[in-house]
């Protein structure tokens, strides 16, 4: 399945996906890292939350596009990651363990989950020079918040 045809088959299912979208604020709280290269700031998960991306997960499976289910879903924000370009120029391919000791129990604030944005990780960056390349994006409003 193309990546096109993945966000087809999202439009196609936003009515059936927005009646699971949390209804309830996230919170973004500490941070981590995913194999020293990538800083990120953690979303803390909560049933509706997982409902929603097993839902989704669920859409995106009969759709035929297969995500990888040895990864635990791991919601976070992303603030940084360790590209060649910048490991070459700071002398070192991780992210530095002792940025992360004082953030590691801060609450950042909450958030409402309002879209989805399909995202291409690879060689062609977004404009700007970000690592995700959004290829698309739903807005997503739940009836029951309305």
């Amino acid at each position: 399945m193309s990546i096109s045809e993945c966000m087809e088959a999202l439009r196609q299912a936003e009515t059936k996906l927005c009646r699971f979208v949390p209804t309830n604020q996230l919170t973004v709280k500490g941070v981590g890292n995913f194999h020293g290269r990538v800083l990120y700031a953690a979303v803390e998960s909560n049933e509706n939350l997982n409902l929603f991306v097993d839902q989704l997960n669920q859409i995106l499976h009969v759709a035929g596009f297969h995500t990888d289910d040895q990864k635990k879903f791991k919601p976070h924000i992303s603030l940084m990651k360790m590209n060649r370009s910048v490991s070459k120029k700071v002398g070192t391919k991780k992210v530095d363990p002792n940025l992360c000791g004082e953030f590691l129990d801060t609450e950042f604030g909450v958030f409402t989950l309002d879209s989805i944005y399909l995202c291409a990780m690879g060689r062609h960056h977004d404009d700007d020079g970000g690592f995700y390349r959004t290829i698309g994006n739903l807005h997503l409003v739940n009836p029951i918040s309305k």
